[in-house]
């Protein structure tokens, strides 16, 4: 930003300055290169080591959604080594405890995309048309009415919420049916934020950016997007 000032020069950290994280959640929490969960104390990043090593599987952490009060929802891969099973589940964690108070399984497509409202209406999306909302506490799969896979999810209230995908795909939740939206490109979409119901953007390959102005989705670059 051109009010910043900045080095002339970059200093020279330490090694053990350094922490790979691949994914920021919120302003305090990120998953690292393992897929752990790691925390931003204000100096540097812990892992939050909420699993026990265990021989006969592997945890991947691929989305989650954190509340104010660093609550949160993960979800998460699990890979069964001796029989290849997969499974696909949302847990609940509790920052006070540093622990998982409860799971959820979905099915075997992988999660890529989660987000609240509140804590009473949330979304989350992923692999092959995957759609689950959260209603009562607990989740519900959807049927699937569309084969793309689904990278993002928005939960601008309880009526309304959108999602994103493979080759333009762009869903609109209106407080009954998820709808298919027409947007004029094939490039893939890969996230969505909303301000507030009149006011979003979508960001997708090539550089390419929709903004919404509460009834239509016009692009909002000049990057080549064919």
């Amino acid at each position: 930003p051109e009010d910043k000032s900045w080095p002339d020069t970059i200093p020279v950290l330490n090694s053990d300055s350094f922490c790979a994280v691949s994914r920021m959640f919120s302003t305090s929490f990120g998953l690292g290169i393992s897929d752990d969960l790691k925390e931003w104390t204000g100096q540097y990043w812990i892992n939050k080591n909420l699993d026990t090593p265990n021989p006969d599987s592997s945890i991947t952490n691929t989305a989650m959604h954190v509340f104010e009060d660093t609550a949160a929802y993960i979800c998460r891969q699990v890979l069964v080594w001796a029989s290849g099973d997969i499974k696909n589940a949302v847990s609940c964690y509790d920052y006070k405890t540093n622990s998982i108070t409860h799971t959820e399984y979905l099915d075997t497509r992988a999660i890529f995309g989660i987000h609240f409202f509140n804590k009473q209406n949330g979304w989350c999306v992923g692999d092959s048309g995957l759609i689950a909302k959260f209603t009562d506490g607990h989740w519900q799969v959807l049927p699937s009415f569309t084969d793309k896979r689904l990278y993002q999810v928005f939960t601008v209230d309880s009526s309304a919420a959108w999602a994103v995908g493979d080759n333009g795909t762009l869903l609109k939740y209106d407080g009954i049916n998820w709808e298919a939206q027409l947007l004029p490109t094939e490039q893939n979409l890969h996230s969505i934020s909303f301000v507030d119901k009149t006011n979003g953007w979508i960001a997708g390959d090539s550089g390419l950016i929709y903004h919404y102005n509460g009834s239509n989705w016009v692009m909002d670059t000049t990057e080549t997007t064919n």
